[in-house]
């Protein structure tokens, strides 16, 4: 709790405003912007009790969320991609304001695209960040026509199927986590037709890896269909 409570602190005065320089800046590489894009991962947590930093978060929040899109478009590693889309994932529980925020910034095309490119979305980890951001944008109303026009429902029926080769293991419980994800933006993006159309057309095989796992996802749905997602 000191460690969490020091942190804070050190971020209240111009923390934040330094965060968002150095993640703005050229001058710096890849790395320290991937740096940059932890921390603020690390203060956005949903699981933090002390908010009182994130006042000047949000006031910085477009610079900040406009330069951590940038970097998952950019990313170099999957490494640079994981904490950048961390730090979105966590952005969306802040406010709705953020949602609305990433809609406008194309952030659905971005993070959609980079699912197809392995070297930056490499690990059910990755995974797990994308499927939060969509999870959480799918409670907006233009939200659905964003999805389909970027080819997501592929990659969101393609993410019920996701498994791990290790067995019971930590990246178990995370491809656990993105099926659950998947399953619940699916259900929310189903309230428009076409997107239960689009589903329906692409295939049932898919399908049957949610009924199979339905003891977990279930309710899972009916606690999420409404609010922003709280599985972390």
């Amino acid at each position: 709790m000191n460690d969490e409570y020091n942190l804070m602190i050190d971020l209240q005065v111009d923390g934040i405003l330094c965060l968002a320089d150095i993640l703005t800046d050229g001058i710096h590489s890849q790395a320290t912007h991937a740096e940059a894009a932890a921390v603020i991962a690390q203060i956005t947590s949903p699981q933090l009790t002390f908010t009182q930093h994130l006042n000047s978060f949000l006031e910085n929040m477009e610079e900040i969320v406009t330069a951590l899109l940038k970097l998952c478009q950019e990313a170099a590693s999957g490494e640079v991609f994981l904490l950048a889309s961390a730090a979105l994932a966590n952005i969306t529980f802040l406010d709705s304001k953020a949602c609305e925020m990433l809609l406008q910034l194309d952030a659905i095309k971005i993070l959609i695209a980079a699912c197809s490119d392995k070297q930056k979305v490499d690990s059910p980890y990755s995974r797990d960040q994308v499927v939060t951001v969509l999870a959480n944008l799918s409670v907006l109303d233009q939200c659905p026509s964003e999805i389909i026009q970027h080819n997501g429902i592929q990659i969101l029926m393609e993410m019920l199927s996701e498994k791990s080769p290790f067995g019971n293991s930590p990246e178990t419980a995370a491809c656990e986590q993105v099926q659950q994800k998947a399953a619940v933006t699916l259900a929310r993006l189903s309230r428009d037709p076409e997107v239960a159309n689009s589903a329906i057309k692409l295939n049932c095989t898919y399908l049957s890896d949610l009924i199979h796992q339905r003891d977990i996802i279930y309710p899972l749905l009916a606690k999420c269909y409404f609010s922003p997602l709280h599985v972390n």
